[in-house]
């Protein structure tokens, strides 16, 4: 996405929080070869499909990953782990 090309990719795990279908890539049912192979074909000879997506990539990817929002971010781990330990029994056991 940040190179500006558009995904190929399938339905499956965090992907489709990812990619747009039809917006900043295609996204397909897995484990099916003759519609993947048909969407890359549709890719490399459709330009303007293909430019269109893989700017609309870029762009995504870019207001996607300011500096402050993977701070934010990165935060929100630090933030969930801390948490998860304060219930922890070790959490208790460090602090006597």
């Amino acid at each position: 996405m940040s190179a500006g090309i558009p995904s190929v990719t399938t339905r499956v795990g965090g992907i489709p929080e990812l990619v747009v279908d039809g917006e900043t890539g295609v996204i397909l049912a897995p484990e099916d070869e003759t519609v993947l192979a048909d969407a890359l074909i549709n890719l490399l000879t459709d330009d303007e499909k293909r430019v269109r997506l893989g700017s609309n990539a870029r762009d995504r990817y870019r207001r996607a990953h300011t500096p402050a929002i993977m701070a934010e971010g990165i935060e929100e781990v630090f933030e969930f782990v801390l948490r998860k330990a304060k219930r922890s029994p070790l959490f208790d056991r460090q602090e006597k």
